[in-house]
């Protein structure tokens, strides 16, 4: 078995003890021969148990507080929490589409009721898909900007066919 050192008995200390206290405790190791391992595990578990009771007698218990919080309290811890939590989920493609399909249909000189105009939106996503970004805030104007160059030619493509769509079969009723 290889020697005890200062370090393994610095080690065993703190791991014994959870005491780092800056010193060392000399301690003294006796190593027993095999024949004798039922004794030995029985030796450490009385230890074990023994400094585990002494660990639970030490530790005081938590006695339960009662906090009268009142709602203005509440309110104001929640308010910080939730100025930490200025990430958004956005759908870029989402804001994009909207954007341009009022322009388009304009162009188009198609009818712009609510029921063409959301038409036309939904068949757009559906051929564009999604595209989800988190952003804080003031990052959303930004990352628009940036997405719209970067799509623009599929957004308005896709638009474009769903106008001609709506156009050949719209689903509102003329009055």
């Amino acid at each position: 078995m290889p020697k005890k050192t200062n370090k393994t008995d610095h080690v065993l200390n703190l791991l014994s003890t959870g005491d780092d206290g800056g010193q060392t405790e000399e301690s003294v190791v006796t190593v027993e021969k095999e024949s004798n391992q039922e004794d030995l595990a029985e030796t450490i578990k009385n230890t074990l148990e023994q400094e585990a009771s002494v660990e639970e007698a030490e530790v005081p218990k938590p006695t339960p507080k009662k906090s009268k919080i009142t709602e203005k309290e509440s309110v104001q811890e929640k308010e910080p929490k939730e100025k930490q939590e200025e990430y958004k989920v956005i759908n870029v493609m989402d804001i994009l589409v909207r954007e341009k399909v009022r322009y388009y249909m304009q162009t188009m000189e198609m009818c712009n009721c609510s029921r063409c105009t959301v038409d036309v939106t939904a068949l757009a996503l559906t051929k564009l898909g999604a595209k989800y970004v988190v952003a804080k805030q003031e990052e959303v104007s930004p990352l628009l900007n940036f997405y719209s160059r970067k799509f623009e030619e599929e957004i308005t493509i896709e638009v474009m066919k769903a106008c001609s769509r709506v156009m050949e079969s719209p689903h509102h009723v003329d009055k």
